[in-house]
């Protein structure tokens, strides 16, 4: 009896097992979707493979095309302002520096810094009026922080090399570029002291009242009420006289034989 037990205890234990192993092996065949087979090992890959393989042609051609396929802005009116904001720019003495110190030194040590280069966004990118404002706010950020990191000692002793400042308001010339920020903040100072005294005197003069514009007809207003007078409108002589003289331009002979 003992023994008849153990066997029916070993058949469940068995059966138990194989259903196990079957459901398990059903779920990893439908994962990896090759029955009774292996999974395939990716073949390795150096460093220096996968270096090389991101820069070759194809990749290269890859990036080429997303920026051909990037949307562009088609809206005149949005296109003038943002190159007005990036002339507002290119006239700051910072930019002002930043072309002296292209010019001075070579390409080659420019090539190796071009990535930190600080360059005007691109105004025919089709993004918001909000992104773009933020690039130039980072612009303008990038160009401060390029005189400060870019303008020491040896760029003033090799004067020779760079060109001279020029203040696009007076268009005086400076030797060094402090000498031109400290004389930009007094120069639009000047500016606005005389925007503001330009527009007083022009509301401190009063025009006579002789030298008034008057209609291409030089009419006095003394005729034009006698005539009014005449043609029995004097309700109408309180109005002013180009009103008057278009009455009576308007007026006809044939109103005056129906009225009589």
């Amino acid at each position: 009896m003992v023994f008849e037990q153990n066997e029916q205890r070993h058949r469940e234990n068995s059966r138990k097992r194989s259903r196990k192993e079957y459901e398990n092996n059903q779920k990893m065949d439908y994962s990896i979707g090759m029955p009774n087979r292996k999974r395939l090992r990716r073949p390795y890959e150096s460093d220096a493979h996968r270096m090389t393989r991101k820069e070759s042609s194809n990749w290269r051609s890859n990036d080429f095309q997303k920026d051909q396929n990037k949307e562009k802005e088609e809206d005149v009116h949005r296109i003038t302002q943002r190159q007005r904001q990036i002339e507002l720019g290119k006239k700051s003495p910072e930019y002002q520096f930043f072309q002296q110190f292209m010019e001075a030194y070579n390409k080659t040590t420019l090539h190796k810094a071009a990535l930190n280069l600080p360059l005007p966004p691109d105004p025919f990118d089709k993004i918001s009026k909000r992104r773009f404002d933020g690039k130039i706010k980072k612009w303008r950020k990038d160009l401060h922080q390029f005189v400060t990191c870019h303008h020491t000692d040896e760029l003033n002793t090799n004067s020779s090399t760079i060109n001279k400042f020029i203040c696009h308001k007076c268009n005086n010339l400076f030797h060094s570029y402090h000498s031109l920020k400290q004389h930009f903040t007094q120069c639009m100072d000047d500016v606005l002291l005389l925007k503001e005294s330009i527009v007083t005197s022009s509301n401190s003069i009063q025009v006579p009242q002789n030298q008034k514009q008057t209609d291409k007809e030089e009419i006095n207003e003394d005729e034009c009420n006698k005539i009014l007078k005449n043609l029995g409108l004097n309700s109408l002589v309180h109005i002013p006289l180009r009103s008057n003289l278009r009455l009576i331009k308007d007026f006809d002979s044939d109103d005056l034989d129906s009225n009589c």
